[in-house]
């Protein structure tokens, strides 16, 4: 799960270790139901336009245990996200067809802010 903590560079050792442990207290209790342990399997939509570093993400959420869609469109990946409805998107802003950001727009519902 270290892909979960790449958006923590940058802010001290001691808010990431709270946010950490915190992330953990979350997934463990996802996990727990009485009785009986649930696998709970996350669906991730990743956008990427190189299909090598596509290919080597995918494994490593796929070897995460969570469900993967890949695409390397912009327009593909709204379409995407439109119909399985993902718990988490991984976008590349420098698509060649459409804007990450243009995706993530369409995605959240909101009007282009330039228009």
């Amino acid at each position: 799960m270290e892909l979960a903590w790449w958006w923590c560079e940058g802010i001290p050792e001691t808010v990431n270790s709270g946010r950490r442990a915190a992330w953990r207290q979350r997934r463990a209790g996802m996990n727990e139901a009485p009785g009986k342990e649930v696998a709970v399997a996350s669906t991730v939509l990743l956008v990427e336009d190189e299909p090598k570093l596509r290919d080597l993400v995918r494994s490593y959420l796929e070897r995460a245990g969570h469900a993967v869609l890949s695409t390397g469109s912009g327009a593909e990946a709204i379409s995407l996200a439109r119909s399985a409805s993902p718990d988490l998107v991984i976008l590349d802003l420098g698509l060649p067809d459409v804007p990450g950001e243009a995706v993530t727009r369409e995605r959240r519902g909101r009007p282009d802010p330039r228009a």
